[in-house]
């Protein structure tokens, strides 16, 4: 037996959500998920910008994001989506996805077919019938399996030792960032912290993320400073605080160049 390309054979997928959602027009979101998940357009048209790509997905169309990449989402018109959230864990690793670059946009006319069994797993999960679980559990691992596939045949992609995985080396200092926003981040701490030098590091981490340090910090740091406004238990100025600026000016300038509203709207 010739041996697989991929090596998952201890792979486990754990799904921690399966649900629909729709927004009405002009919706728009920022974000960077925790886990892995997968959007299904249901109705209507979307646009996402993802590692400095920009994606316009319609009816049938699915978008596969990674954890931690930044992306943009937004809608001039009404739309719907599924979205499941899961981890992928191999070992002590619930991200083990991140060694192949699986992720991104794929086209209803490649996966249709593929993706039917998905779709009526979570429509039988939202009505309770006996043993919907384990249906969508074997129909998203059946689905991912295909992705896969279609990715490897078509682009040749090979699997990648972790050790050697760009976006692997880099989680240490992408979890430091997010557990770390009310401070001062400094480019060459994170540098230090992976033992690259500072213009290596910013060179590394564009071609990884697909944007600087200093911009991918600027917009969690928005992300989470809209959380926070968001909650209404906070002044702007506490916020700003919060997310590690000193001075309100900068933080609603930088704010408002990121959702094009003032921070003092909420």
């Amino acid at each position: 037996m010739s041996e697989s390309v991929f090596p998952f054979n201890n792979l486990n997928i754990n799904i921690k959500y399966a649900l629909s959602v729709e927004h009405d027009n002009n919706w728009y979101e920022v974000k960077s998920k925790t886990e892995y998940a997968l959007w299904i357009i249901q109705n209507g048209s979307l646009i996402i910008e993802y590692a400095q790509e920009k994606y316009v997905l319609n009816t049938g169309d699915v978008f596969f994001f990674y954890p931690q990449i930044l992306y943009h989402a937004f809608s001039s018109v009404k739309c719907s989506f599924i979205f499941i959230h899961f981890d992928a864990v191999l070992d002590n690793n619930y991200q083990a996805l991140h060694f192949y670059p699986f992720d991104g946009y794929y086209p209803s006319d490649k996966i249709k077919s593929n993706l039917i069994p998905l779709i009526s797993s979570v429509s039988s999960l939202h009505q309770k019938e006996p043993f919907a679980e384990l249906c969508i559990l074997g129909s998203l691992m059946f689905f991912l399996s295909n992705i896969m596939k279609q990715m490897y045949r078509e682009k040749g992609v090979s699997a990648i030792p972790p050790c050697k995985s760009a976006l692997a080396r880099l989680q240490p200092v992408l979890i430091f960032i997010n557990h770390h926003l009310s401070e001062p981040i400094h480019i060459q701490d994170l540098a230090n912290s992976i033992n690259l030098s500072e213009k290596y590091f910013i060179t590394f981490f564009k071609k990884t993320i697909g944007t600087t340090p200093i911009h991918y910090i600027t917009q969690v740091k928005m992300k989470k400073a809209l959380e926070y406004l968001n909650e209404q238990n906070y002044s702007v100025k506490e916020v700003a605080a919060l997310v590690g600026y000193t001075d309100i000016y900068t933080f609603s300038k930088a704010f408002k160049k990121t959702f094009g509203i003032s921070p003092s709207k909420f």
